[in-house]
């Protein structure tokens, strides 16, 4: 099977959770951002479960992941997770106000779509990892132990940061700009954290 279903199932998920977020988000007053990423990661979750036990993924065509295709996946997550993170922080900048925020959306879907492209690249490297365990021997196990470690380390210092900088004034910070920040700030660093070791073994 081509890598194609893997694709779509993963596509046509995330647009039918954004549609039902929406209304969601609509009919009970929650925030849209929030809701939209509370329901499109518990959906694409479910999806990758169910064609895991249904033997989907199983059939997906892994003959173009090699030995060096990690380090290639995980920089293109890692631009990705960028184009994002500056999107929103350009969207804070802009407060709502046109056409700014219209062009700090525009870079989010982009990376968006980048994002979610080499996330699917990735889950291909999984299934092939479970096929052909050498690909994820010991020392793979290990980088991407260290690069855990440093993602919630800088979890919990980008909060103790922002927590000090509200604390004292110096930034009005919500909940929300918080909670986002401390989620990009891990995933930025475990996969830049990764993608150093990997090149770093060669």
């Amino acid at each position: 099977m081509l890598q194609i279903r893997l694709v779509l199932a993963i596509v046509g998920v995330s647009i039918l959770s954004g549609v039902v977020a929406g209304g969601v988000a609509r009919g009970l007053g929650l925030n849209m951002v929030a809701t939209l990423e509370f329901v499109q990661s518990g959906m694409v979750v479910l999806t990758i479960w169910l064609g895991g036990w249904l033997g989907w993924w199983n059939k997906v065509d892994t003959s173009g992941i090699s030995d060096n295709s990690l380090p290639k996946i995980l920089l293109h997550m890692l631009i990705g997770a960028a184009i994002i993170a500056c999107g929103a922080v350009l969207g804070m900048r802009f407060g709502g106000k046109m056409p700014g925020m219209l062009v700090a959306s525009g870079i989010g879907v982009i990376g968006l779509i980048w994002a979610l492209t080499a996330s699917t690249r990735f889950f291909v490297w999984w299934i092939a990892a479970r096929k052909n365990p050498a690909l994820a021997d010991e020392r793979m196990r290990l980088n991407r132990m260290k690069s855990e470690k440093w993602a919630l380390l800088a979890c919990v210092e980008t909060a103790l940061i922002l927590g000090l900088f509200d604390y004292e004034g110096w930034l009005e910070l919500s909940g929300a700009t918080v909670g986002f920040a401390v989620a990009i700030a891990g995933l930025v660093v475990g996969l830049a954290t990764q993608l150093w070791l990997e090149a770093k073994d060669g």
